[in-house]
This record gives structure tokens, C-alpha cells and sequence, in this order.
């Protein structure tokens, strides 16, 4: 087996490369790109551990006291129905079925799901800090029948 390689490139000044070269050139470039961007990128903070809620229920429970955003969560759901997280952007008191939701989330019928965020950002809640209750649909006032158990992960 012969190896045969590129032929040279010409690149500005008349001087040669070969395609090898210039391969590893480029990928060096890539390389040092990351690590300074590694450098200079500001440092995040996050909350080390899950905020734990075995008992989501229609009683708003808060998430965040302070502005801030929902990296992930992920609820488990026992009832035979589909249950509804709605989530809250307010400081003050949240009346089930009469606050309006920054937004809902279905998990269906005995199952867990939820959500991860695709950005380092998450959605985020700049009043004064996120709530989250149960309900049994996705604007509604009324509490499942069992309340699900939930993990929030927020920064």
C-alpha cells in the first residue's frame, strides 16, 4: 500500500503547504479559540442542589424568592389523569385558577417528564422570583388528585 499525499496549497507570499499541514493548523486555531474563550467566558452561578417538592399540589410553592432562572425540572405525576406545573413570575400571593401562569406544563397520566433548558438561560422570572403549583389543567384552580413530586433546578 503506497500513502500519497496532497499537493501542496499555495498560500500568500508564494510559500506551500500540504494539506496536513494546514489541517492541523487549523485545528490547533480551534483549539486555542476554546481555551481563550474558556478564560474570558464570566463564571455562572448555580444553585448546587435540586430544589426537592414531593407534594406539588394547587398551593403555590416558591421556587425562587429572587429573580432568577429555571435551568430544569421534572415532576412525576401518580394520577390517572394528566396533571398540569404552572409556573408564576409574582412576589405576592398566586389564587389558583385566577392568577394567570407565565407559562403551564402538562405531565401526563402516571408518568415523569419535565424539562431541561436547551440555553444556559432557562426561562426567566425577573418580578421578584418563580412559584410553581399543581392543577388539573393548565390554567385552572383545581388540585390533582394525588400531588406530584418535583425537582427544580434554578439559577
Amino acid at each position: 500500500m503506497r500513502l500519497q499525499s496532497s499537493p501542496p496549497v499555495a498560500i500568500g507570499g508564494g510559500h506551500a503547504v500540504g494539506a496536513a499541514s494546514l489541517s492541523i493548523s487549523l485545528t490547533l486555531l480551534l483549539v486555542l479559540a476554546v481555551c481563550l474563550w474558556a478564560r474570558v467566558a464570566p463564571a455562572q452561578s448555580y444553585d448546587q442542589k435540586p430544589l426537592a417538592f414531593t407534594a406539588l399540589t394547587n398551593s403555590a410553592q416558591t421556587i425562587k424568592a429572587s429573580p432568577g432562572a429555571l435551568l430544569w425540572f421534572e415532576c412525576f405525576n401518580p394520577n390517572a389523569s394528566a396533571a398540569f406545573v404552572q409556573f408564576f413570575d409574582t412576589a405576592g400571593a398566586v389564587t389558583p385558577g385566577t392568577t394567570a401562569p407565565k407559562f403551564s406544563w402538562s405531565i401526563p397520566a402516571t408518568s415523569s417528564t419535565g424539562m431541561t433548558s436547551p440555553q444556559i438561560s432557562g426561562p426567566y422570572f425577573a418580578t421578584a422570583g418563580m412559584k410553581a403549583l399543581a392543577a388539573t389543567t393548565a390554567a385552572g384552580g383545581a388540585a390533582p388528585s394525588s400531588a406530584l413530586s418535583c425537582d427544580f433546578g434554578i439559577r
